[in-house]
């Protein structure tokens, strides 16, 4: 393949192909905006959360603030994996291994083990009948400006939803939001009904954290096990290839990992001379899938004895017109035993 700088045609015909934003601001970068203004937000909100609950002493804001620590986990890590991703060499990093499950598995667990002692001790005060509701109107502003903000973050999530950490970073807005409008509901039929209704908004609330971070909890363990993409990723991956083959002299087929939330995408092939523009089409057509972060092109002769993803016939074709053995889908622990990976 040979290594032809961008031409100024194709580079005009590739920002001609891009959109708004994009034009001036890559992808990679708006991420990066995104995930560190989000990221200040919510130690902000976290911290006046804290302080209301800490005046209030209500139940449902202490378990609400608790849930908001989850957000400032989930926005520093992901913002914390993507400067690792990019301080590391592409063609080396992470090939295949692991490395969000294991810090979602922490978070997880972390996230759990408070949300529930702390619902416990509330409920301990409950019994013991140690209410005592202070509730002044900075108070219930600074609850009512925390559902604002998360509703403006969750907005700017929005915008770059096709990216899987932003993406994450909505889902976690709206979980908060949702969750603050349980507590600020709970703490004003507190004040104005009866005392029972904060210990239900904290209940309703820590059902919420239950449910999602074991929700979380378990797809990451299975994550950390290792696994291929799967067979709608695999699928949408094979049929931009075979739309491609003009790209290869030889073509073996690819291989899908996990690496948490998202997927890695070796390709095994020959590859065309050909100008990196025409390669970086490629890429970034294989990228616009859900959750595929990086492809890589390895040699044809490196596919030997791999089990690659295989076609929708049960083999793999080569355009010399020879075919390959039957494939199936690689597991992680495959992989390491065919062809150990050196880590940068």
């Amino acid at each position: 393949m040979t290594d032809d700088g961008p031409s100024i045609v194709n580079d005009v015909a590739a920002r001609r192909g891009r959109s708004g934003l994009e034009r001036f601001v890559p992808k990679h970068i708006q991420d990066l905006i995104i995930m560190v203004i989000v990221s200040i937000g919510n130690v902000a909100l976290m911290s006046a959360k804290i302080f209301v609950a800490y005046s209030t002493g209500s139940f449902s804001i202490t378990t609400s603030a608790i849930e908001s620590s989850a957000d400032v986990f989930v926005s520093g890590t992901l913002m914390l994996q993507w400067l690792r991703e990019k301080s590391n060499s592409l063609k080396s990093y992470p090939r295949g291994r692991n490395t969000e499950a294991a810090t979602n598995i922490f978070i997880s667990a972390v996230m759990l083990t408070l949300s529930v002692s702390s619902y416990l001790r509330s409920l301990e005060r409950f019994v013991k009948n140690e209410v005592h509701l202070i509730v002044e109107t900075h108070d219930v502003a600074l609850v009512g400006a925390n559902i604002v903000v998360k509703i403006l973050f969750s907005f700017l999530c929005f915008t770059r939803r096709k990216s899987p950490r932003i993406w994450v970073l909505f889902k976690d807005q709206v979980v908060d939001i949702v969750a603050n409008f349980v507590a600020f509901a709970a703490l004003i039929i507190s004040i104005k009904y009866f005392t029972t209704a904060d210990l239900i908004g904290a209940t309703l609330i820590l059902i919420m954290i239950v449910f999602n971070w074991s929700t979380i909890l378990w797809s990451s363990w299975n994550n950390s096990q290792g696994c291929a993409g799967t067979k709608k990723e695999n699928a949408a991956i094979l049929k931009i290839l075979e739309e491609n083959r003009e790209f290869f002299v030889r073509y073996a087929g690819f291989l899908t990992f996990h690496t948490g939330d998202l997927i890695l995408v070796e390709v095994y092939g020959d590859l065309m001379q050909t100008s990196r523009n025409e390669l970086a089409s490629l890429k970034e057509k294989i990228t616009e899938i859900e959750h595929v972060a990086h492809v890589y092109f390895m040699n044809f002769d490196e596919a030997e004895n791999l089990p690659l993803v295989e076609k929708d016939s049960g083999k793999n074709e080569n355009l010399d017109g020879n075919d390959g053995k039957m494939t199936k889908n690689v597991t992680f622990e495959d992989y390491m035993e065919l062809q150990p990976i050196n880590s940068a």
